[in-house]
Formats: structure tokens, sequence, C-alpha cells
């Protein structure tokens, strides 16, 4: 009203009927204002109103009241052709639009404000579903590390296990290479000496031919005479060391010979010693701890030609008992025995 009274004072052209009019208009806006202070299209119910939106509400309508009554004093002031019906239908239009965007705002940011109020709670949920999250990984990673542990163990296990069972195949393959290797040893040995015996008994028998006969190429030419040594070293002194009676006469440290060489080596030993008197003077047998009779310088082959054809035949039944393989084994077995005595 004061605004008014000034702004007639100001103006000089200013009628009566003018200002009259002016005040029913102004009268008039004031009304229609205060008709449309609530916003229809965005009032609530007071039950349905939160205290925030109550409060929200209360500064919509202080903001929409006050650009209403500055639009009002300055559309007063502008040019008076324009119809008080019009003015007042433009500045509803106007002022319902903005209202309602304040609203709008000023809900958002009172949701806001709820949004911000509620943000602990859901900090803490986020933070109780991320420790969450956090524990289940932590729970399968050790769940996995144990597993992978386990199997590793089982790994060194098997492992440990394939070692062993490759640490006892090596040393069974070792010591099956041992057996192998003291069985060829043995079998080397046990043909050696059935080598070596055979060979000797072939070198008697050469020697008896040679005493039967002058020459090998002359059989029918015989020797009437031979000395009694020679008889003793070339065929009885051989007899008795490797076959009958010698320290390392096989007679003597073959235990367990079977009885075919038995037989064989006793009949041989017998025909030597009869042999071996035929070479002494006076035909005298060697006793046991006596002395030993003097050789006689020679001997006529005809007196021993018996003799050394038994011998030749006998060591020749030796020499196919030993040549024999269904007997090597059992040569074999004695002489590993005669080693151990």
């Amino acid at each position: 009203m004061f605004v008014f009274l000034f702004l007639t004072s100001c103006n000089p052209d200013f009628s009566p009927n003018q200002k009259e009019k002016t005040s029913k208009e102004t009268s008039t806006l004031t009304d229609l204002e205060k008709s449309k202070i609530p916003v229809s299209r965005s009032r609530k119910s007071a039950a349905d109103l939160s205290g925030t939106d109550i409060a929200t509400k209360i500064n919509v309508e202080e903001s929409v009241n006050n650009k209403r009554i500055g639009e009002s004093l300055t559309s007063i002031d502008g040019p008076t052709d324009m119809s008080t019906e019009e003015s007042s239908r433009s500045t509803e239009s106007i002022n319902d639009i903005e209202a309602a965007e304040l609203l709008e705002s000023t809900k958002s940011q009172g949701t806001s404000s709820i949004k911000g109020a509620q943000s602990p709670e859901k900090t803490e949920q986020e933070l109780a579903k991320t420790e969450e999250e956090q524990r289940k990984i932590k729970k399968r990673e050790q769940e996995e590390e144990k597993q992978r542990q386990e199997e590793e163990k089982q790994r060194q296990e098997e492992e440990k296990q394939r070692q062993e069972e490759e640490k006892q195949r090596q040393e069974e393959e070792k010591q099956r290479q041992e057996e192998e290797k003291q069985r060829q040893e043995e079998e080397k040995r046990t043909k050696d000496t059935i080598e070596i015996l055979t060979k000797k008994i072939d070198e008697i028998n050469r020697d008896i031919d040679a005493i039967k006969h002058k020459s090998l190429f002359l059989e029918d030419v015989k020797r009437e005479i031979v000395a009694a040594t020679e008889a003793r070293d070339k065929i009885t002194g051989p007899i008795y060391d490797h076959f009958t009676d010698g320290s390392n006469a096989i007679h003597t440290v073959w235990y367990d010979v079977d009885t075919d060489l038995k037989e064989l080596l006793e009949k041989l030993r017998d025909t030597r010693s009869n042999l071996r008197a035929k070479l002494n003077v006076g035909n005298q047998r060697y006793t046991w701890g006596g002395n030993e009779p003097n050789l006689k310088e020679n001997v006529k082959v005809v007196e021993i030609e018996s003799d050394l054809d038994k011998l030749k035949s006998e060591l020749k039944g030796v020499k196919e008992y030993l040549k024999n393989k269904s007997n090597f084994e059992k040569i074999k077995e004695n002489i590993l025995n005669s080693d151990d005595e």
C-alpha cells in the first residue's frame, strides 16, 4: 500500500480514476494470490504428509508468495493496458510451474537428506556384506590351500613310495646281477676245473702211449724198457696228485661225489697203486707212515703194459663223467664245497 501511494504521488498524470482502478486491481491480485497459494496439483492431505514433506511445503509456499507479491508490484509499475484477467492468468500459470519445480527440488533435497540420514546404516550393511564376501573368499582360499597341501602331500608320499619301490627294484636288480655274476663265476670255475682235469687225463694218456711205443707214429713198434722215474713222473705221480690220493685230488676234496664217480676213482687208485709197486725195488708197496721204497732203474714195458692199458681205460671213464653235462651241477657243488673246507 505504501508503495502504491508512493507511486501515485510520484506520477502527476496518475488520475483518481486510475488510482481507483489500480487499487481495485491490486485488491483483486491480492485476493487471487491468497486463493492461489496452495498449489492443487502438488497438494497432499495432512494425513499423507510426513514431517519432511510439511516443512518442504511451507518453504515452497513462502517462496511462491514472496515471488508473486514481487511480480504483482512489477506488473503495477508496468503498462496498464493489459487486462486484469490476462495478467492474473499468466501470473498463475508461471507461478504454478515455478512452484511445482521448487517443490520438486525441495523434495529432492529432502529425499537426499533422508538418504543421507540412512547412509550410515546402509554403509554398515555394505561393510558387513563386504566383510562376509571377504570371509567367504578367505575361507575358499584356505580350503583351496588346504586341498593343494593335501594333494602336494599325497604327491610327495607317492613320489616317496615310487622312490622306495625304485630303490627296492634297484637293490633286487643289483642282487640279481650279483647272483648272476656269482653263478657265472661258479660256472666258469667249474668249467675251468673240468677242463684242467680232462686235459690232464689227455696228457697222461699220451704219456702212456709214449711209454708203450717208441714213436707215436709207429704204434706197432713197442719199447722194451722204460726208466722207472719216467713212469713215476708221467703216469703214477699225476694220477696221485690230481685224482686219487693227493691233498688236492678230487677223490680227496670232493666229499660228496656220486656213486659212479666214486667207483671210477677207487678203481683208478687201485690200478695206480699196483703200477707204482712194480716200479719199486722188489715190487714193494708203500705203507703209510713208513719209508718210501727205492725205485728200480728200469722196468720192462711188457711187465707194466697191462696196468698202463687199464689206467688208460679208467682215465677215459673219468673224463667221460666230467664231460657229461648232466653231471655239471653235481661237479660244481663238489667244487664249491671243497672251497669251504
